[in-house]
């Protein structure tokens, strides 16, 4: 569904909440420090970003969230604020049939946090803390951009430091965090704060 052009997502397998991003992975403003972009995974020894696999698969994936972030980085001022009000009452309307914990939406399945869209991030995060939605999100974004989306109400777990992708369970479990079922939905923890492990994917 899109509100003023703005693409947004009912889930999927993995996340079953709505989702936002504001941009995609292959554009994605952390990806010079990111070891998962497609010019550093190698030599890291990681796997690739998986929202930049999807959007190579998937032409028409990269075109959305470029979509959106062409979008979003042309609003200011009120019309800035309208258009995060009318997305928080569209993301209030999709779980508003949960139970009050439940209630969440994910920011950022692709792309981060950077100057050209924190404005946008931390209207729609407020505005849906108003309506009783909790926003979460995974960021490798300076520590300012990250500092004003927690403040502005948001569960932010800062990538490999909070939420750490791992190459197996024994390297997850030496972290001494929770460990990542995989699947946003059953399990609440990222978006209650809890730093957690995954294995990579």
């Amino acid at each position: 569904m899109h509100i003023h052009g703005i693409y947004l997502s009912k889930g999927n397998s993995k996340v079953r909440f709505p989702i936002l991003s504001v941009g995609s992975g292959t554009d994605c403003p952390s990806r010079k420090w990111c070891p998962f972009d497609i010019a550093n995974y190698k030599g890291a020894g990681r796997k690739q970003c998986y929202a930049q696999k999807a959007e190579r698969v998937y032409p028409s994936v990269l075109m959305s969230r470029r979509r959106n972030a062409e979008i979003i980085a042309r609003l200011s001022g009120a019309e800035l604020q309208a258009v995060a009000e009318e997305i928080a009452n569209k993301f209030h309307a999709m779980v508003q049939h949960k139970r009050k914990n439940r209630r969440i939406v994910r920011i950022n399945e692709a792309g981060d946090l950077a100057r050209v869209n924190i404005k946008f991030v931390c209207a729609v995060v407020r505005a849906c803390v108003a309506r009783g939605v909790t926003c979460y999100l995974y960021s490798k974004a300076p520590p300012i951009y990250r500092k004003l989306a927690q403040e502005a109400g948001a569960v932010v777990l800062h990538s490999e430091h909070e939420f750490v992708a791992v190459p197996n369970a024994t390297a997850g479990r030496a972290t001494g965090l929770n460990r990542c079922p995989g699947v946003c939905g059953p399990c609440i923890a990222c978006p209650s704060g809890v730093k957690s492990w995954i294995v990579e994917h």
